[in-house]
């Protein structure tokens, strides 16, 4: 059974920091781009979340579209990262590490630089043989053992 890493950054944001409608349809086109890969798989699904509101409001499209229950979301301080937010990387990881299970897929979440940061420590712990990449607004990438894909 494949179990894997989604870090993804959430959506575009309003002057006021939140979600906008454009980050919104982004959030659910990256929860269908999900489904589309890893629907069949049986996969038990978990949803970490920056603190950021605009992460706090795409967690519950990318939980509708995945049906991920609301006791597999969880809140994460430390995977909030901007210029009055310190995240902090090293638990990021830690988090990352005990996600890797057989069955699961874990989606984090989060900001510019620790999307990638969280991706580039899921490489290195499956040994895909990829480099992350820059990701956009309401994008992610998907790592297993096997492959990464940007999605969507």
């Amino acid at each position: 059974m494949i179990s894997g890493i989604v870090s993804a950054r959430h959506g575009t944001y309003d002057s006021k920091l939140n979600l906008s409608d454009e980050g919104k349809e982004q959030m659910l086109r990256l929860a269908n781009a999900i489904k589309g890969v890893v629907n069949g798989h049986g996969l038990n699904i978990f949803l970490r979340c920056s603190t950021a509101p605009r992460a706090q409001q795409g967690a519950p499209i990318i939980a509708g579209v995945l049906q991920i229950p609301e006791s597999q979301i969880t809140l994460h301080e430390e995977l909030w990262d901007d210029d009055f937010h310190c995240g902090n990387y090293q638990e990021a990881q830690n988090i990352v590490d005990t996600s890797l299970q057989d069955g699961t897929l874990s989606i984090f979440l989060s900001h510019l630089d620790i999307a990638p940061a969280i991706a580039r420590h899921a490489i290195t712990k499956l040994g895909t043989g990829h480099g992350a990449r820059a990701l956009g607004y309401g994008q992610g990438m998907l790592i297993t053992r096997d492959d990464l894909v940007i999605i969507p």
